[in-house]
């Protein structure tokens, strides 16, 4: 018999993950504490020489309450919406919970959680302790941290909220799809990346921390978790102060694990070994880089709003039919961005003369005139993601060459692939 606060569990349970229509949670005792285990998952294809393959990719969470008393262990599983309906109708102030094996007509036997709220018995439908186990270990859950890269979970929110754009959202390329933890230079950056774009954030915080057991711990690598693993971060932890993150090699796998007070999050680091190398992309595009100007961000985006505005009314006025329009509609919004001596003019198709930005050139003036043509939306979405007033954008006057955008304290940066870079000639003679 294992006895909790019902209020305990029951916030507990409705924290749990949910998988899908049978959810099912685990209820293990752990010394004087109860651990609600559930779990989540994200799907991928992967390719590879003799075919493609669906890989499961799953979060484990792990909720402690404290047992009030106890005389005997607790360990099985039952589904998540039985269990919060029931708890949800019991009144009394503490529950006691305990595991009942019948004999049965068909099955040797079968297995009942018993929840007791004093007064009265409720049954629910259990599975074989042995089952509970498996469903425990298979998640790599069996190692608790007490150390670990300490983190504000107010900056990792923000840090995922603003790398998570840049990810691929198709059905293949997995490392496109997840969110990258980079450890480099004793400091942890988190990255999205997708074909046209690569976001880096710099968390300002250490990637060290002091261990009893085995003194200064340094992670160091790159790798990636699901999207889902991010936003389940976001839900589970969003009222905690601090997270700590720690790296566990678990064999065959290597494990990232969140914890803060009595919850803590495993989830599966992806391909590990292949993670792209974000910083090294950079550092070779510093080199072949030549133009850099800084720029203010809240003009650069409102200009960029009144040009999608224009673009949108000028597309519906010409579309004579709903089937035209639906497809107009589907076509990204391109803009001009002309740079010369000190001004910027950015330009959209409808545009005679554009706007002009007075922008301020970091080192010498260009010499030359040179367009820039990106997708305005994705302009937008980035610069929107920036946290100073004033951006720094640097790009190659080279064709093909991503232009490189980024906060003006270097806190957080982004790869954009541009549709072209050249000298402004005839592309611009309207302006």
């Amino acid at each position: 018999m294992v006895k909790v606060k019902t209020s305990d569990l029951k916030k507990a349970v409705e924290q749990s993950l949910i998988s899908n229509d049978y959810s099912k949670v685990s209820l293990t005792t752990d010394g004087n504490t109860l651990k609600i285990g559930s779990f989540n998952y994200e799907s991928f294809y992967e390719e590879y020489a003799n075919g493609d393959y669906c890989n499961v990719y799953e979060n484990y969470l792990s909720i402690s309450v404290d047992v009030v008393e106890k005389d005997s262990d607790l360990e099985t599983l039952v589904l998540r919406d039985d269990l919060l309906n029931t708890i949800n109708s019991i009144k009394s102030e503490y529950v006691s919970l305990f595991i009942q094996k019948d004999k049965t007509k068909y099955f040797e036997y079968a297995y009942y959680l018993i929840i007791n709220d004093g007064k009265k018995d409720y049954h629910l439908p259990a599975q074989n302790p042995d089952l509970v186990k498996s469903f425990v270990d298979k998640r790599l859950v069996q190692k608790d941290i007490e150390n670990g890269v300490k983190i504000k979970t107010k900056v990792l929110i923000d840090a995922i909220d603003k790398v998570i754009y840049a990810t691929h959202d198709g059905n293949y390329f997995l490392v496109r799809k997840t969110i990258g933890l980079i450890f480099k230079d004793n400091k942890l950056f988190l990255a999205g990346t997708s074909e046209n774009r690569t976001a880096v954030y710099d968390l300002k915080a250490k990637s060290s921390y002091r261990s009893k057991k085995y003194g200064i711990v340094k992670l160091n690598g790159r790798g990636g978790i699901t999207k889902t693993a991010a936003l389940t971060i976001k839900k589970v932890f969003s009222s905690s102060e601090y997270i700590l993150l720690d790296i566990v090699n678990e064999g065959e796998y290597i494990v990232a694990i969140f914890k803060s007070g009595n919850i803590m999050l495993t989830t599966k680091i992806i391909k590990e070994d292949v993670y792209p190398d974000v910083f090294e992309t950079i550092n070779s595009l510093n080199n072949k880089h030549t133009i850099q100007a800084k720029l203010p961000k809240n003009t650069i985006i409102d200009t960029l709003k009144h040009i999608i505005l224009v673009e949108t009314e000028r597309r519906k006025k010409y579309a004579n039919q709903k089937v035209l329009y639906h497809i107009s509609q589907k076509e990204n919004i391109c803009v001009t961005l002309l740079f010369s001596n000190n001004n910027l003019n950015i330009k959209g198709t409808v545009f005679d003369k554009g706007v002009d930005v007075d922008i301020e050139y970091i080192g010498n003036a260009i010499e030359n005139e040179y367009v820039v043509d990106l997708d305005a939306l994705d302009l937008i979405k980035t610069l929107s993601n920036i946290h100073t007033d004033k951006i720094i954008i640097t790009f190659s006057p080279e064709d093909k060459l991503p232009a490189y955008i980024s906060s003006t304290d270097s806190k957080y940066s982004v790869v954009i692939k541009p549709h072209y870079v050249e000298k402004a000639k005839k592309s611009m003679e309207a302006v």
